[in-house]
Order: C-alpha cells, then sequence, then structure tokens
C-alpha cells in the first residue's frame, strides 16, 4: 500500500527519549497537516486489522499536525478512532513546532 506521507515504526530512536513516550510501544510517527490527502486515514484504518495480530498488539499511532490550508480532518480521523475502538492505538499530539521535530533526527 502506498502512503502518501513519510511514517516510520520507531522503537527505541530519539522519539522516545525526548518524548517521553512508553519504550514497549512499536511508534508510528506521522507528521504533518490533518488533511485528507497526506493518508492519515489510511494509517489508522490499517490498525484495525495490523492491531490484532499478536506482533503488533502494541503498535501505537502518534499523529504530529493540526488543521491545515486544506481544512481539519481530525474530527473524521477520531470519529474513526472512537468507532473502531482504537483510543489505545491512535494518540492525537497536536502542533509541534519544527524545532521540536528537528530533534528526533
Amino acid at each position: 500500500m502506498w502512503i502518501p506521507i513519510n511514517f516510520t515504526i520507531w522503537t527505541k530512536l530519539n522519539v522516545e527519549r525526548h518524548w517521553d513516550y512508553p519504550s514497549d510501544k512499536q511508534i508510528i510517527l506521522g507528521v504533518g497537516a490533518l488533511i485528507h490527502r497526506k493518508g492519515f486515514d489510511l494509517v489508522i484504518k490499517a490498525l484495525s486489522t495490523l492491531t490484532q495480530q499478536p506482533k503488533f498488539h502494541n503498535l501505537v499511532f502518534y499523529i504530529l499536525g493540526s488543521e491545515g490550508a486544506e481544512g481539519d480532518y481530525r474530527t473524521e480521523l477520531k470519529h474513526y478512532v472512537m468507532e473502531h475502538n482504537l483510543q489505545e492505538h491512535v494518540v492525537f499530539q497536536g502542533a509541534v513546532a519544527n524545532q521540536q521535530l528537528i530533534t528526533l533526527v
């Protein structure tokens, strides 16, 4: 599946050290404006299946971003998360300053 945004699974990288994310989780970090064409919905929908597998039961998708010039897709994304009981697997972190993002690499 092609996803039009850079997503990476991190387990023990700077994201945990700098942002106090749990080290016992597999982390997918999505960064960008919460607009439809970014594909956040595709990752969230995939989590419905992935988190059912023992290998990915501890997978958490952290979304760093807020509304963009094309609107704010957050309401729809949060509705899907609630509807599919994915609250333990999706975290809406909100806007993050570019300077903070630099510390992740």
